[in-house]
């Protein structure tokens, strides 16, 4: 006897190390809406599902056929090219980031030191105009 979409779904969930309640947590689905599938789910439901888990093979989900995953893609290295332009490209952005990020670490170390000073000067101001006043 073949299984109904609700069990596959808690298969799935299972095979996730998910429990019902994290899963429909997860999906915004109501608490204890898994339990409550009799017959099928609506569209909106599974777009949820396939959207948020796109390992779920929707054949089986549905109708039990193939998989409960999706077959993995390998990509192997003599796949992957990248143009020489490309490359050199992104090691160049690479390069400018790195410096930016010592040029904003400088930036923020004399900011550091004029703030430190300002409040100093601020503090100096305060005591004269104290001693203004007692003087007064």
């Amino acid at each position: 006897m073949q299984s109904s979409i609700k069990e596959r779904i808690i298969e799935f969930i299972k095979s996730q190390r998910l429990s019902q309640g994290k899963f429909e947590k997860r999906l915004g689905f109501s608490n204890g809406y898994i339990n409550s599938i009799s017959k099928g789910i609506g569209g909106d439901k599974l777009q949820r599902i396939i959207g948020e888990f796109p390992q779920l093979n929707p054949n089986w989900l549905l109708y039990g056929e193939g998989n409960m995953l999706n077959e993995e893609k390998k990509i192997s290295e003599e796949q992957i090219t990248m143009s020489r332009e490309v490359f050199e490209k992104i090691t160049q952005l690479i390069d400018t980031v790195c410096s930016q990020q010592g040029t904003i670490a400088d930036q923020q170390r004399a900011i550091d030191r004029l703030t430190t000073l300002v409040e100093s000067k601020a503090d100096a101001r305060l005591a004269e105009g104290a001693r203004c006043a007692d003087v007064g």
